[in-house]
């Protein structure tokens, strides 16, 4: 019975560690604005990262370290897209932005490299507004038209939040380099200090000013 008894403990002690660990180990935020809010818990390895801006809140789980600071630019993303056929694009952007990106076009005979594309100086939300045009894409789950209103608010203005319990500030300002399509650099401080709670804003540069301040670092656009 002893034995019994001493097993049954070792194994609620060995449970509520392993509990305590994996709690430690998730990611997690909150967000709410006047109009909406939004929460997340991500597994060991995840950011959560929260937003809520004046169009509406939206959570994901994101890696940490990738992607890279700088956004691919129309170029890179329209000719990665006339290399594949339409049902490889959902992966490839996916893979180029670092977003979970789905694509169902409209015509099963539909291929970007038909339309001739012609390439500028744009960003990537130049090739996904054409794309669209041709089928349904989504961006972790929400359309075009959303990301497009949040692009907006934080260029034009309008209520803005960040909110994420730890992540350094090269993620988050590469967040806001994928929502404005503009590319930032980091001239003093590290940049991947982590930091934690509300980077807000009203317009770009506030929220950019937000991030300096919690991050001790000077960031400065392309």
């Amino acid at each position: 019975m002893k034995n019994v008894l001493g097993v049954v403990l070792v194994f609620s002690f060995f449970l509520a560690f392993s509990s305590s660990i994996e709690v430690a180990a998730q990611s997690s935020c909150e967000c709410a604005n006047s109009s909406c809010s939004a929460s997340q818990a991500c597994p060991a390895g995840k950011i959560a990262v929260c937003v809520c801006e004046a169009t509406g809140c939206s959570s994901s789980c994101e890696d940490e370290g990738f992607p890279g600071p700088e956004n691919p630019g129309e170029n890179l993303v329209a000719s990665d897209l006339e290399k594949v056929d339409a049902g490889k694009y959902g992966n490839v952007l996916t893979s180029i932005l670092g977003k979970r990106v789905t694509f169902e076009p409209s015509s099963e005979n539909f291929r970007f490299a038909d339309l001739d594309y012609k390439a500028d100086s744009g960003t990537h939300w130049d090739v996904l507004s054409t794309l669209n045009r041709y089928g349904d894409l989504k961006i972790e789950g929400f359309s075009l038209e959303f990301w497009m209103n949040r692009r907006e608010t934080l260029l034009k203005g309008g209520e803005f939040a960040f909110c994420v319990s730890s992540a350094s500030v090269n993620r988050i300002l590469r967040e806001i380099s994928f929502i404005t399509g503009k590319n930032f650099l980091i001239v003093s401080g590290d940049g991947d200090r982590k930091v934690k709670g509300r980077i807000e804003g009203t317009i770009l540069s506030e929220v950019l000013d937000s991030l300096s301040k919690a991050g001790g670092v000077t960031i400065v656009e392309r």
